[in-house]
Formats: structure tokens, sequence, C-alpha cells
């Protein structure tokens, strides 16, 4: 332990002048925690943590489809540095080959004098991947738990077990298949973002406030509570809505096949077939009445 906080400080170092503020060689990283960004692992520290877990975890196999990007791993460091713990967005909960390949497929960005592009590379705004309802299968969300769970293990906040008893739980009730008839189905991806935090937060207040450590405050929220059961529940499904059928045209004989036609538009025809009956049958009278 005494090892890789010797290693995880020396990646909040960096050089300063007489009067406390941060010196050239760290004006990036000075200017950057005052955003509240965790500052970047160097590769030598990242190196020595990597060599660290495969010790402590010798049956985990660290690939590039696993290992935490470098950003989700600074932020989880620099928490546990700071000891000021906060619940970490899903969009951030990257691997480093995701997190290479979201990386270049962003069109490169010019500097500029003025404009929005400037303000872009110098917020450093990290990758994120986006996070709907369609848009992250049951796969993408295991390999996105199992990266936390790898990036708090790798910063020894948390022994690598709690969290996966954690989000195999739920994961577990989060999936579970209804039948039909019941009017039931599971939580959203959005719902289970939501669940996530409320259970991480109640995990960090434990830990902050009464000075739990993560394991305990894990397996408190894991098999004590009823907070997660509670928050993964069954929801109602909700009713289709329903569409308004449209009377088709095209073939020009009438009604096609499939489709109804409002009672409205039919009582609307058959006034305006009236009408023109009568302005017919009255241009056809008067005209007679010229004739004789």
């Amino acid at each position: 332990m005494e090892e890789m906080s010797v290693i995880i400080q020396s990646g909040r170092s960096g050089s300063h002048t007489s009067n406390g503020q941060p010196g050239s060689g760290s004006s990036t990283i000075g200017w950057i925690m005052v955003r509240d960004i965790a500052p970047k692992l160097t590769s030598a520290n990242v190196s020595q943590i990597k060599a660290a877990f495969k010790k402590n975890y010798p049956a985990e196999v660290l690939l590039p489809e696993n290992l935490p990007s470098l950003r989700l791993l600074s932020m989880v460091v620099h928490q546990k540095n700071k000891q000021d713990f906060k619940w970490i967005p899903w969009k951030y909960r990257l691997t480093s080959a995701k997190c290479d390949e979201l990386t270049s497929s962003k069109s490169s960005k010019m500097a500029r004098a003025e404009g929005i592009q400037l303000h872009s590379i110098l917020m450093d705004e990290p990758p994120a991947m986006e996070i709907s309802n369609g848009g992250l299968g049951l796969h993408a969300l295991r390999q996105m738990f199992e990266t936390f769970a790898f990036a708090m293990a790798m910063a020894e906040v948390c022994h690598l077990s709690s969290l996966k008893a954690y989000y195999l739980k739920f994961l577990s009730l989060m999936t579970q298949k209804f039948d039909a008839d019941t009017g039931l189905r599971g939580p959203t991806i959005l719902e289970a973002q939501v669940a996530d935090k409320a259970l991480m937060t109640t995990a960090i207040d434990l830990v902050m406030e009464r000075s739990w450590t993560w394991d305990d405050a894990l397996y408190e929220v894991t098999h004590i509570r009823a907070d997660l059961t509670s928050l993964l529940q069954p929801r109602p499904k909700l009713p289709k809505p329903a569409v308004a059928l449209r009377p088709d045209f095209s073939s020009g004989k009438g009604q096609s096949q499939g489709t109804r036609v409002p009672t409205r538009t039919i009582y609307q025809r058959n006034f305006q077939g009236k009408i023109q009956r009568k302005i017919q049958s009255g241009a056809m009278a008067h005209r007679d009445g010229r004739q004789g």
C-alpha cells in the first residue's frame, strides 16, 4: 500500500514557485485541477500501477478491451488522493480500446484565435460514449461495469471482488424477463443509470461520512440493504401510442385495402357532394330559364 500511495501521489505532484503558484512545468496540470478535472497520470505511474495490480490479482489478464482508459484511471486515482469520491457517469467508463476508437473518430480540431474550437481544446474534454436506451447492449453494459471495477481495484480503492458482486447482482436484477401477460418490464438503460448513481452515492456517503471502508460499504449496498432490489424493481409497461390510419387515394378507386376512413371524413365528403349537386342543379335551371 505504501508503494502504491507514493505512485499515486506522484501523479499529482508538480513544480511550484515560491509564492505557492504552479510553475511553468505544471501550468497545464494546475489549470486543469482548478477546473476540477483529474490530471492525467504519467506512463511510468500507469506501468507501476498495472504491475501492482497483476501482483495482487495474478488470475486477471489486462488487455486493451478491459484495461481502463487513462482518463478513467486518472479520475479514480485523483478522487482517492483527495478523499473526495464522486459518482463517475457511465459515459466516461471507457476501456483503453474504446477510448482510442472514439479519439481517432473525432475530427481534428484546429486552433483559432476566436470561436468555439479554441475553447474546446483548452477545456480538454474527455472522450465519452453515448448512453441511451437503444444504444447500449447487455455486453457493453457488463464491460462498462467491469472496466470501472478494474479501475477501482488498480487504484486500490476496494477489492475487485466487492465491485464484481455488486455489478453481477445489478445486471441480474436489471435483465429479468417477464411474461407478456404480466404487463411488466425491466428498467431501461437510463433508469438503470439513475439507480447506479443512487446506490453509489449511498456507498460514498458511508465511506466519507461514517469512515467505512469501500469494501464494507459495497457489501452493505449489495447484500444488506434493499435499495438495489427496489431501485431495479419491475415497471409497468407503457401502452403503445395509437397510430391514426389515413386513407390512401393513390389508386383513385376509393378506399384502399387495409385502411379505414374516419367517420368525420365520410360525413365531410357527403356534405360537400350535396352542395356540389345543388349548385349544379341551380345552374342547369338558370340555363333552361334563359333558353325559354
